[in-house]
């Protein structure tokens, strides 16, 4: 998978960001069922995966231009994640992965990127991903969720705000003045198969 077992290369984001212009609009996403999340954190927890990936609302905010990508990168101080449009012809291609991947027919691809190290994936079982494609599919959710890479160290909260076409900036709502959340796009797992974030 591009930008999850290697290095994406310029084509892979091309696609991209052709896959990106494609997504559901963030005011027109889909219900996701109680019954869904708990089986994907179980599924999630069997495998010990939940430490490294959780589950993401499968949306757009708006197009790319033709030569850009969706890339986010993370600070600290605060903690927050900004996500904005960059050209791709920019960008160090060996410190780059995949944040959210949507399962098309080739699999699983990424429609975001990260400012990073590749996740490290050695413990990874094999079964893992077709187990979660198997899933998807059967349960009518491959336009619904995507698999995400959690942030290290996970957050309890954080909240999305859409800045435009510029991008987006995720924060802590501690971080946001009169904070009023809107909709939940992410769901990590913990032990016991339990959804939390």
């Amino acid at each position: 998978v591009p930008g999850l077992h290697r290095s994406p290369t310029l084509d892979d984001l091309e696609k991209c960001r052709r896959l990106y212009n494609t997504l559901r609009g963030d005011a027109d996403q889909l219900p996701v069922k109680e019954e869904h999340l708990q089986q994907l954190a179980e599924l999630f927890v069997k495998y010990g995966v939940d430490k490294v990936f959780g589950i993401h609302l499968i949306h757009g905010h708006f197009n790319i231009e033709e030569g850009n990508v969706l890339v986010g990168e993370d600070t600290t101080e605060p903690l927050c994640r900004w996500t904005k449009p960059v050209a791709i012809g920019s960008l160090d291609l060996d410190n780059l992965y995949g944040h959210t991947f949507v399962v098309t027919d080739k699999g699983f691809r990424p429609y975001e990127y990260l400012v990073g190290a590749l996740p490290n994936l050695t413990d990874l079982s094999n079964d893992f991903l077709p187990e979660l494609v198997s899933f998807l599919q059967k349960n009518n959710l491959t336009e619904v969720l995507a698999l995400e890479v959690l942030m290290q160290p996970l957050p309890s909260t954080m909240s999305e705000v859409v800045l435009g076409d510029q991008g987006t900036i995720m924060l802590e709502p501690s971080c946001l003045k009169d904070y009023h959340p809107f909709r939940r796009t992410g769901w990590a797992f913990i032990e016991g198969g339990t959804p939390r974030v």
